[in-house]
């Protein structure tokens, strides 16, 4: 069973992970209609966190009954069910605990503290090569006897070091929330040391504290990075709880508690510190465990981690942090949007992604691509790649040392870099690795995709249902045409004119993979477009059976009206895990920017005729 702190981290985390909501009025605009509001300051939102979260106590039902919460939390609802002794998943979580139904649970969550800087220091000290040698790393052999403890100061300022999460509770009944936590769990003396509070329950793991603030609940969890190691009551370790507690209040871009029913925002900024925490948390476990003359080795390759993954940080970003909103009207809808790091950085976002401002061809409308189809989906012209050159500083500059840098780094902490600030600076290393010297084939084939890509007019693709076309096209002017046609032989496509009845275009066609590829010419113009379908029917339907007019909308747009069938057509049927999550549902994507945000929108409603 949980221990007290278990309980209130588990509610934090099942309230921080669970995007599910309740319908929102219709005269709410959409999260894309609305313009982001100046910074804003919410009661749970401190200083140093990576994650904030803003949640309607509203959606609590509906949250508790959702299959994607049942999925990913439902140990962790059993398990805080049996500690509070209300079983969360039968009654109304609000009136359970005494929420406040209009109000807003607000968060911050991993935020390291802790006297990080000593234990830095500390570690630097243990790096020095030992009198015996240098070894690779090297634990002490099992059996063996032990390596030498690591030093008193480094061990009680490594237990010193915890992550912090802050959550504020909305409560029209306060007393009823501090009562289900209220039973004294503290064999420590910790508690006594640290200042007032309602509930105080402390153990080796982790610390959670509770107390009333007007009329809500603030709640401070700190979870320990090393249980085992220092005494609960050590000053270092008082000084450190008692200093998180007293925070700033952080101020965020935008205002995400309106903005939908559920919001997060990951803060790129505090990726440093928290890579800095992590890595030194884990290094001082491991050295424990490491032969002395190991532990220099040991040492530079973990403080390499954390230095790539931080010289990763270091080039011109334009991207400070990722939101992501969800409301449900009635379906679900989330809003993913990318905060620009300032105004000048909205600007250039907005020049980078801007459309040519000549008229593009004639395609198919979005609702005729997916009319009665399975999946649809319409791109519009790319932004060109030469924009985003400025971008390739620092290590962005050369794709090889970047690639190495990635390794170095590990993936999840380079992934969390580049996905929250760096995405447009990878963009621009790749389109300008091929100008390098040292550059190989691979460089410039990723540049000669990437340039054609970007020369495409537009392009689309519908998958039908039996007996109707599916296809997929891309609308390409003259130069495309004639780089397509020269391409073709050399990638085992052998084209012959097939003309197809009434039909005015030139059209050469030939067979590769079981499809049929057709280059069609529009009458009396130098444009025309590349098809891939399994006939001449599908060819007829894209050129002669639906209207065209110039592109325009989203730069993406990806729809299913039958997810669930979709998954049966791509032979994703045997995974179980997706199947409540996709029975009956209907899928719409969209990518576009707006007042210089990024943004990608995912609305997921009800199977169609449902």
């Amino acid at each position: 069973m949980l221990t007290r702190p278990g309980r209130l981290a588990a509610l934090a985390l099942v309230l921080a992970c669970t995007p599910v909501s309740p319908p929102t009025p219709e005269s709410t605009p959409t999260p894309a209609e609305r313009p982001a509001p100046a910074a804003i300051v919410a009661p749970g939102h401190i200083d140093g966190g990576l994650i904030y979260l803003d949640l309607r106590a509203r959606t609590l039902p509906a949250l508790w009954r959702s299959p994607a919460l049942r999925m990913a939390a439902g140990g962790f609802i059993a398990e805080l069910s049996a500690a509070v002794g209300v079983d969360l998943r039968e009654v109304d979580p609000v009136t359970a605990l005494g929420l406040d139904p209009e109000g807003t649970i607000t968060a911050t969550l991993m935020r390291p503290i802790g006297p990080l800087a000593a234990v830095r220091m500390g570690v630097q000290g243990l790096a020095v090569p030992d009198p015996a040698g240098d070894l690779d790393f090297v634990a002490t052999p099992f059996g063996g006897p032990p390596p030498p403890p690591l030093p008193d100061d480094l061990v009680r300022e490594a237990g010193s070091l915890y992550a912090h999460a802050r959550v504020h509770f909305p409560a029209q009944e306060p007393e009823k929330l501090l009562h289900t936590f209220r039973a004294p769990h503290d064999a420590t003396g910790l508690c006594a040391l640290l200042p007032p509070q309602d509930v105080c329950s402390a153990s080796n793991t982790g610390i959670g504290l509770m107390r009333r603030q007007g009329d809500a609940v603030v709640a401070d969890l700190f979870i320990s990075a090393y249980p085992e190691l220092g005494a609960l009551t050590d000053p270092t370790r008082v000084a450190a709880i008692t200093s998180a507690l007293a925070t700033t209040p952080a101020e965020l871009p935008g205002d995400s508690a309106v903005a939908g029913d559920l919001a997060l925002y990951i803060h790129g900024p505090a990726v440093p510190a928290l890579v800095d925490f992590g890595v030194h948390a884990f290094l001082v476990n491991r050295l424990r465990e490491t032969h002395p003359a190991a532990r220099l080795r040991q040492i530079q390759h973990s403080l390499g981690m954390r230095d790539a993954a931080l010289r990763l940080r270091d080039t011109r970003r334009l991207l400070s942090g990722l939101r992501v909103t969800v409301a449900l009207e009635p379906d679900v809808r989330i809003d993913l949007s990318w905060e620009p790091v300032d105004d000048e950085a909205a600007r250039t976002v907005e020049r980078l992604f801007a459309r040519p401002a000549v008229a593009g061809l004639p395609a198919p409308p979005v609702a005729a691509l997916c009319h009665e189809a399975l999946a649809c989906g319409r791109l519009a012209r790319l932004p060109a790649l030469a924009g985003f050159g400025p971008l390739a500083v620092g290590e962005y500059t050369d794709q090889g040392a970047l690639d190495r840098l990635t390794v170095d780094a590990g993936w999840p902490l380079a992934a969390s870099v580049f996905v929250l600030e760096t995405w447009p600076n990878l963009i621009a290393s790749l389109s300008r690795w091929h100008e390098r010297p040292d550059a190989g084939p691979d460089a410039a084939a990723i540049h000669d995709v990437l340039g054609l890509a970007e020369r495409i007019d537009s392009a689309g693709f519908r998958l039908s249902r039996a007996n109707d076309p599916s296809l997929a096209y891309a609308r390409l002017g003259a130069d495309e045409l004639a780089l397509v046609r020269a391409l073709a032989p050399l990638n085992g496509l052998t084209l012959a004119d097939s003309p197809i009845a009434e039909l005015p275009h030139t059209i050469s066609a030939g067979s590769i993979a079981g499809v049929t590829a057709s280059l069609a010419t529009d009458p009396g113009a130098q444009a025309g477009w590349l098809v891939v379908a399994q006939d001449g029917a599908a060819v007829r339907w894209l050129l002669a059976d639906v209207a065209h007019e110039p592109v325009s909308g989203p730069t993406l747009h990806l729809a299913s009206d039958d997810l669930g069938q979709l998954a049966n057509t791509l032979g994703l049927s045997g995974r179980e895990f997706l199947q409540p999550l996709l029975a009956g549902r209907s899928l719409r994507l969209q990518t576009n920017i707006t007042a210089g945000r990024p943004r990608l929108e995912l609305s997921l409603g009800s199977r169609a005729g449902d």
